[in-house]
């Protein structure tokens, strides 16, 4: 925020400090991207096979073997 609010040029701790954070996001987004695209539906397909609402209000007393897919 206060370096958006700064009118005058960033200094070389604000420059350097926001290319780490660009680069963060680049890794975390990375990692979301496929876990969204591929996870998340895979846990939906193996929740509904399973039987439990999806989603659900609450999560069962004991899951099914093999419920939860490998993230990567």
């Amino acid at each position: 925020m206060t370096t958006e609010a700064w009118s005058g040029a960033p200094s070389p701790d604000q420059r350097r400090l926001t290319e780490s954070a660009h680069r963060d996001l680049d890794e975390v987004l990375s990692a979301l991207v496929p876990f969204v695209a591929d996870t998340l539906p895979a846990l939906k397909k193996s929740v509904e096979q399973a039987g439990i609402d999806w989603p659900a209000d609450e999560l069962p007393a004991t899951l099914p073997d093999n419920l939860i897919p490998d993230i990567r």
